[in-house]
């Protein structure tokens, strides 16, 4: 009876060893109210808040932003420290933020790496993290992974919004 018992619990514990366990490859859909919850994200609220966009650049943002065909998609690693994730990111959010565009026509996706699985990738090739991109009517019009020194963020969505 012992050796029975002895013999199932060296078979448990050898397929639980067994067993492999991959890293999730799998982009994270996370709500913008969800950021400042969300683990690898609690720089976020204060980054997005200290950030001071262009009041006049933001109105025109929101008059050229059409909810009915434009989308925009962030792809971002909340553990990478570059200027893109830390600055990038959070401002550009302000940006839509203050233009009155969310959700569902701004799409963030947490992800490890820039090969993680994602839901638009037959449409949407994401090359690096952050990358954040412009769809309109199902076609990407514009797309940047970090700001040019000479370019405000807000020149950047009204290029790819065509203003």
């Amino acid at each position: 009876m012992k050796l029975t018992v002895l013999f199932f619990v060296c078979a448990m514990l050898f397929s639980a060893c067994s067993e492999s366990t991959a890293p999730d490859d799998n982009a994270d859909k996370i709500s913008v109210q969800g950021l400042s919850s969300t683990l690898g994200y609690e720089w976020f609220p204060a980054e997005m808040a200290a950030y001071k966009p262009d009041t006049a650049k933001v109105r025109q943002i929101q008059e050229a932003f059409n909810p009915a065909t434009d989308v925009v998609y962030l792809y971002v690693n909340p553990s990478c420290g570059c200027k893109g994730t830390q600055k990038l990111f959070p401002h550009t959010m302000r940006i839509l933020n203050d233009a009155t565009i969310l959700e569902p026509r701004v799409e963030i996706y947490s992800m490890r790496s820039a090969t993680d699985k994602h839901p638009y990738m037959d449409r949407l090739s994401v090359k690096r993290l952050p990358t954040i991109f412009v769809v309109r009517n199902g076609v990407v019009v514009s797309s940047f992974s970090e700001q040019p020194d000479d370019k405000e963020i807000e020149d950047m969505l009204l290029d790819a919004l065509g203003v």
